[in-house]
């Protein structure tokens, strides 16, 4: 069913999908992995003005010395931070993701739709009334992560999620964390160059509130680990969104798995009551091998039990004999050889046909012993002439 309010919502997404196009979120990638990579030679050189501040104010020698290893610090983490930033676009389409309904898509927008929306509102009152501009540029980043995380809501195939039919329901679970995790894990280009706009904010906000005596009480250590934390985001999201995709890999494999498994597993029907249990079928006997192993057909189906009363006895399986078919010899004959031939009778040539010196082509002449007799006889020495 399709209510008022939801085709009006529909509509504004729409809306909104044209305005956040592919386009403009690749755009915006660039412009904010730039934003992030300057930014940090201005957070370097404000953190060190605020260090040696400190250390001339309240004479602490300990803030000179963060102050001189501030600057190989943040020089090191500019560059793992860049590195790191490349990886984001290959990781995120290198793995398709599926999900069975474009719903679930529709409301996320929805949601970083309205964040965008109220996020800078509430940066806008909390900087008026606590008087910092830290509170509106953290709501202004809010905002802005937030329209983010819409605009890829919006274009799911960025990061390589699509709508089908045929997915199910496992699939459906694991494509709904796979949709949090890339959409976090594209984040962090964002991420990055708004926490160093806003680290960058917050140490010149310190920096006035020191000059104007009233920023004590806290050491080195405090002040560093926020700035280092957003250089080393894109470190800490890789290792994060790997090591969590890992886990999913092995969910989704063993759903596949049991998919392969029910799709070759067939239901076999229960034999009725009294009837034999199916017997397998006979192997077929491959080309070359003996045909009888042990006085039976290989693959034979064995014998289920006696047999029914007043049934006939079922046939056992015999060796088949070797050579042509045995006729029984007539009375006063006597019986054939082995190869059902009968012997020759005395002075007539066996089977074949006679050759020279009566040597059938069986060897059966009148001078040959059995079907397959001996060799034959050498040629006879002429006598010599008188």
């Amino acid at each position: 069913m399709n209510f008022p309010t939801v085709a009006l919502v529909d509509k504004l997404l729409g809306l909104c999908r044209r305005g956040l196009s592919a386009t403009l979120v690749r755009r915006v990638d660039r412009l904010m992995v730039l934003v992030g990579g300057y930014g940090i030679y201005a957070l370097i050189a404000m953190l060190v003005i605020l260090l040696v501040t400190i250390a001339i104010r309240i004479g602490d020698i300990s803030f000179v010395l963060f102050a001189v290893g501030v600057v190989p610090a943040g020089l090191v983490f500019q560059y793992v931070a860049v590195k790191m930033l490349d990886a984001v676009e290959r990781l995120v389409g290198s793995s398709r993701t599926e999900l069975a309904s474009a719903g679930f898509l529709d409301v996320a927008s929805l949601v970083g739709v309205v964040l965008a929306v109220l996020a800078p509102i509430g940066g806008i009152i909390s900087a008026v009334q606590f008087g910092s501009f830290a509170a509106l540029f953290s709501g202004l980043a809010t905002g802005l992560l937030s329209a983010y995380f819409a605009a890829i809501a919006l274009n799911h195939t960025l990061i390589n999620v699509h709508v089908s039919t045929g997915a199910t329901i496992g699939q459906e679970a694991i494509g709904v964390i796979t949709f949090f995790l890339k959409a976090l894990y594209k984040l962090t280009p964002i991420a990055f160059g708004a926490g160093v706009v806003v680290q960058t904010v917050i140490g010149i906000d310190g920096l006035i509130g020191v000059l104007s005596g009233s920023f004590f009480g806290l050491n080195a250590l405090s002040l560093l680990l926020a700035p280092f934390a957003v250089m080393l985001l894109p470190l800490i999201a890789y290792v994060v969104f790997i090591s969590a995709y890992l886990l999913l890999d092995v969910w989704r494999a063993i759903l596949a798995a049991g998919q392969v498994a029910d799709r070759y597993r067939q239901p076999t029907a229960e034999p009725a009551a009294g009837a034999a249990p199916p017997q397998a079928a006979p192997r077929p006997v491959p080309a070359g091998d003996s045909p009888q192993i042990g006085g039976q057909w290989p693959g034979a189906p064995q014998p289920a039990g006696p047999p029914a009363p007043g049934a006939a006895p079922a046939r056992s399986a015999q060796p088949r004999p070797a050579g042509p078919p045995q006729r029984p010899p007539a009375p006063g004959q006597p019986p054939a050889n082995p190869q059902g031939h009968r012997p020759p009778a005395p002075g007539q040539p066996g089977p074949g046909q006679p050759g020279p010196h009566g040597q059938g082509p069986q060897g059966q002449g009148p001078q040959g012993q059995g079907p397959q007799g001996p060799a034959p006889y050498p040629p006879r020495t002429p006598y010599p002439p008188r």
